[in-house]
């Protein structure tokens, strides 16, 4: 993975949650709390799944 991509995806899942959760921290009642939840289904192959890469890649 060349850096570029790598910034790009760190920017997307790190940063993005990083700054979504300080944004809603406000709004959370006293005690609340967020749960962040992932999937591995995007590391694997299945149908679809290389049409949807190939265009993410384009872009």
């Amino acid at each position: 993975m060349d850096e570029a991509t790598w910034d790009r995806v760190f920017d997307t899942n790190v940063m993005g949650s990083f700054f979504l959760m300080q944004g809603l921290r406000p709004l959370l009642a006293p005690g609340g709390a967020v749960a962040f939840c992932g999937s591995a289904a995007g590391r694997r192959a299945g149908a679809g799944n290389r049409r949807l890469r190939d265009q993410q890649v384009r872009t």
